[in-house]
């Protein structure tokens, strides 16, 4: 028996995909809290994060073939700058998590493991504010255009 291929509308698919990757942000997180400087001498902890990383750029990739559900070609040009600024955002965070990923990666020693957990918590809350902005922009774009007409 084989499946059909059912395509979900992408603000269901974008919701389920960001649901997945705050869980996992979330756990890791709360790992580091709990664990400290601990966590990063744990044998699967980098190779999480890697996991993760091809995760996020994976869901980056998705959102940008969809056009942030229209948000890139709409009408109202504040929204396509927004859109196109989130796109200038994406390559950002890679490049930023890719570098912690080197330093996690660094033999013991080698990085200040307190600071580098500091890092990874700045690089967290960033990714929820780049996370928020996009919801933002993506709630703006479903509402489409303001009725501006007399009442």
């Amino acid at each position: 028996m084989t499946t059909p291929a059912v395509r979900f509308p992408f603000s269901v698919e974008l919701g389920e995909q960001h649901d997945a990757l705050r869980a996992t942000l979330g756990w890791m997180e709360s790992e580091i809290g709990a664990k400290g400087a601990r966590v990063l001498g744990e044998r699967g902890f980098l190779s999480r994060l890697r996991t993760w990383r091809a995760h996020l750029g994976q869901h980056f990739r998705f959102e940008e073939a969809a056009g942030f559900d229209g948000a890139v070609v709409s009408p109202d040009a504040e929204v396509r700058t927004q859109a196109t600024n989130l796109l200038r955002q994406h390559r950002a965070l890679e490049a930023r998590f890719d570098a912690l990923l080197d330093r996690t990666a660094a033999p013991p020693g080698a990085e200040d493991a307190a600071e580098l957990l500091v890092e990874l918590r700045r690089f967290f809350r960033q990714l929820r504010q780049h996370d928020a902005f996009e919801d933002a922009l993506l709630q703006r774009v479903a509402r489409g255009p303001a009725d501006v007409s007399p009442a």
